[in-house]
């Protein structure tokens, strides 16, 4: 039979680590630099890779309606 507490406290401490390695400065950085420099050469979504490449003003006005539509409020 398995020990159960036993079970929970490996999963959790799976988890913990797992998060440690996803917000390591590298992994921070290194989604910084594709928000600062994107490479829609290899795009995640083609058809917003598209609009980027092919009229930045207009992808960037999309991108700030899309943002004011969805995002979270901040908190005051």
């Amino acid at each position: 039979m398995i020990d159960n507490s036993c079970t929970r406290s490996s999963l959790k401490r799976l988890s913990l680590l797992e998060v440690s390695l996803m917000l390591s400065p590298a992994v921070i950085q290194a989604l910084l630099d594709l928000v600062n420099e994107p490479e829609p050469d290899h795009p995640l979504r083609a058809d917003i890779a598209e609009e980027f490449l092919k009229d930045r003003k207009i992808f960037f006005k999309q991108a700030n309606e899309h943002s004011k539509k969805y995002a979270e409020k901040r908190p005051n």
